[in-house]
């Protein structure tokens, strides 16, 4: 079973299908139709709406990247910790070695490949790093891992693989394959900071609140920005998923010591997962 199902994700037209699914999700719906979809996929993820703000979504988007109440997630406002951006599942995450990061028990992907630029390389060689999956039940907003300013952004188009257990398990290099947002942050206690957001099967976009810039576009080509008054609070909204996939934050090295990097532990949006090395 493992082989033809393997075969299947290598011909599947995934930037195809994800770019229609990504259509299909932001088109408005009439209410007797978008209803039914919606309580359909709360029942089968068992999605936790008594958590959301409420809302009258007009899309399958809209409730896919809904709000959620502020009580529900608090943060650990200590200036020396790290929280976590995302409602998720912690991945593999510990030091960058020999510069590899781990992807699966025996599968390993290079910092270089995954970052596709020099200068992002050489600023996190020798860092520590966390994986943070994001399942369709979650949350999908992505915030702020600390109070800083956003440096600059680098989408990197690729290959939609879904990344669920079963490709993360026998694709290699997949993060490295798939699209990459990523955005920078200068933080003046735990330094610069990657926040990378990697695209998956029917991810329909990747978007940030402080640019236009967005994934999986029809035209797709590589964008490299730089900013020079981005600021944002710790834990404050700076992108979205418009349908699930995987978050992975870089931290300089000796900037930061992981505090929660058991694999496949939950994590919530304003949990603390690292704090700054004293």
């Amino acid at each position: 079973m493992k082989y033809p199902k393997l075969l299947l994700l290598y011909l599947l037209p995934k930037n195809l299908l994800s770019y229609i699914v990504g259509i299909l999700t932001s088109l408005k719906l009439p209410q007797f139709i978008l209803k039914p979809l919606i309580a359909t996929f709360v029942r089968a993820y068992k999605v936790s709406m008594n958590e959301a703000v409420p809302a009258k979504y007009r899309t399958f988007n809209e409730f896919f990247t809904r709000a959620l109440r502020p009580e529900c997630r608090p943060i650990d406002e200590d200036t020396h910790s790290i929280v976590s951006p995302v409602d998720g599942i912690v991945g593999y995450s510990g030091e960058i070695k020999r510069d590899t990061l781990i992807q699966a028990k025996g599968r390993e992907y290079s910092l270089d490949a995954f970052v596709a630029n020099k200068e992002y390389a050489e600023i996190f060689r020798g860092g520590v790093y966390m994986t943070i999956y994001l399942s369709p039940s979650h949350y999908h907003r992505i915030h702020t891992p600390v109070a800083g300013k956003v440096t600059s952004l680098n989408y990197i188009p690729g290959k939609l693989y879904p990344v669920n257990p079963f490709a993360i398990n026998n694709i290699d290099h997949i993060f490295s394959k798939n699209e990459r947002l990523i955005s920078i942050i200068e933080s003046d206690t735990a330094g610069k900071v990657a926040v990378v957001k990697v695209g998956a099967t029917n991810v329909g976009k990747i978007k940030v609140v402080y640019d236009s810039v967005t994934s999986n576009n029809f035209w797709r080509k590589g964008v490299f920005k730089t900013y020079e008054d981005v600021n944002l609070q710790k834990c404050e909204e700076l992108g979205r998923f418009e349908l699930g996939s995987t978050v992975v934050l870089l931290f300089e090295k000796g900037k930061v010591k992981l505090t929660q990097d058991t694999p496949e532990s939950d994590v919530l949006l304003g949990q603390k997962i690292a704090e700054v090395c004293k």
